[in-house]
């Protein structure tokens, strides 16, 4: 009966899910990273990335099951812009959110992109 306890105790332990962590971004001030882009390639699937206000210029590539908000919750204050490039007839884009993943939430923000000549 002991070692039936033991095992089930182990077993439980062994299998329970990982916690999600909450991952900070703000490109000011001290926070875990300064991009968004950073805090997705060292989140893990199901953390949060919080985001602090700011203007922040990147694209951001989403492979995994994450959470990514503003913090204040108002899109006014926490602005992504993505950077488009044209040489002559030929423009590409940038997407703000490019998102290859499912369960995905993406909250609180306002995403531009700019022409910039080369």
């Amino acid at each position: 009966m002991r070692v039936l306890l033991i095992a089930f105790i182990i077993l439980t332990i062994t299998t329970l899910p990982a916690m999600a962590d909450t991952l900070t971004v703000d490109g000011s001030q001290g926070a875990d990273y300064r991009s968004m882009q950073q805090a997705v390639n060292n989140a893990t699937s199901g953390d949060t990335i919080l985001v602090y206000p700011g203007n922040y210029t990147e694209s951001v590539y989403i492979n995994k099951k994450l959470t990514i908000i503003s913090k204040s919750g108002n899109p006014a204050d926490t602005i992504v812009n993505a950077a488009i490039t044209s040489d002559s007839w030929l423009i590409e884009t940038d997407d703000v959110f490019n998102v290859n993943a499912d369960g995905v939430v993406i909250s609180g923000f306002i995403s531009f992109f700019h022409l910039k000549s080369h």
